[in-house]
């Protein structure tokens, strides 16, 4: 008798359900992971109230975590790094897929793929149903990469490690970050506090701004050199607060890694004439009123860091295994079984917690 896992679906906006399907057998090129721990990001949150655009009802839900080797398809005998893998490794996969001939990954921007959303964007009713990881089972198809966690990686620390840490890696790269950049971060939540810790090691100046007291003590543990508490104050006072820390000119760079689109008007104050503003977090529709003309005289740059190259990925993990001084693991704050991922997905709006992790 076939295996059964469960997975959760997106229903309409806002509801979540709990679905079986028969656990699928690997094809050649592809694996079948069994989940550790999914967590929810606030992509995610954007998906279960319906503001995705790629998005649908009957969708798998779930696309950052870590899992481990359930069973390998023919022909996959090391990860995309070149390590030998076998049933029972800790793995982390991009949750995205990279076709390989479309002109984005033939111009070396696979990040943004024309055929990425395959691997993800697809109903659960749709074989091998795992699409996703919030699911007892994740199937990894041959256009995904996958890594090997290192040894003494913690389960809880690497579960990040393919959206939120990959992520903020690429965004470092992508804004040319060097050693002695002031570099504001727009928000703590997990993006955020992941960019502190890489701006860190990187040898730049790392500065955090939020509404949250909570979250901006914690930033003091990834490295945050200065962190700004923006709760009730007006924009010229932020404006003011960033230049107090930046001797007076903003940011070398902007990360705006809270989704909202105040915050991407907002960077364009934070930012130094000539500095670099980096766009994260938001990625679904909506609207800003921002002044290009302003933007044009004061020479700056401006970036889309969207999903993120695989061997960012493959960074990510070697920056878990190198630095375990960084609280990683304290991300993941919140634990919950998969029939509680409503509970999870409301207290994460709520911002009692800053990642709602679901643990199998």
């Amino acid at each position: 008798m076939a295996e059964t896992g469960e997975l959760t679906v997106l229903g309409g906006p806002g509801e979540v359900e709990v679905a079986s399907y028969p656990v699928p057998s690997p094809g050649p090129g592809e694996m079948v992971a069994r989940m550790v721990r999914a967590n929810i990001c606030g992509s995610d949150l954007h998906i279960v109230r319906g503001a995705h655009p790629m998005v649908k009802p009957g969708f798998t839900l779930g696309h950052e975590g870590v899992g481990r080797v359930h069973a390998l398809g023919e022909g996959v005998e090391l990860d995309s790094g070149g390590a030998a893998v076998a049933v029972g490794d800790l793995v982390a996969a991009t949750y995205f897929q990279t076709c390989g001939e479309c002109p984005a990954c033939v111009n070396e921007q696979s990040n943004i793929c024309y055929r990425a959303a395959g691997a993800y964007a697809r109903p659960a009713a749709e074989p091998p149903h795992f699409h996703g990881t919030i699911a007892t089972h994740w199937h990894i198809g041959r256009a995904q990469s996958f890594f090997r966690v290192p040894d003494g990686v913690d389960e809880r620390a690497a579960a990040g490690a393919n959206c939120a840490l990959a992520q903020v890696v690429h965004a470092a790269e992508l804004s040319e970050l060097a050693p002695g950049d002031t570099v504001l971060f727009q928000g703590a939540g997990g993006l955020g506090l992941c960019g502190v810790a890489v701006a860190g090691i990187r040898g730049a100046y790392p500065i955090i701004a939020d509404l949250d007291h909570e979250r901006l003590e914690a930033s003091r543990a990834f490295g945050a050199k200065a962190a700004l508490d923006f709760a009730g104050r007006s924009l010229d006072e932020r404006v003011q607060a960033v230049r107090e820390v930046t001797g007076g000119l903003g940011a070398d760079v902007v990360v705006e890694v809270t989704g909202v689109a105040s915050a991407f008007e907002e960077a364009l104050r934070f930012v130094r004439p000539g500095g670099t503003i980096v766009t994260v977090g938001n990625i679904t529709p909506s609207t800003a009123a921002i002044d290009p003309g302003g933007f044009t005289r004061a020479g700056g740059r401006l970036l889309a860091a969207y999903r993120y190259r695989p061997r960012h990925l493959a960074t990510a993990l070697r920056i878990l295994e190198r630095h375990p001084q960084i609280p990683w693991g304290s991300l993941v704050d919140a634990d919950y079984s998969i029939r509680d991922v409503g509970d999870a997905i409301a207290d994460s709006v709520a911002r009692k917690i800053t990642r709602a992790s679901i643990v199998f």
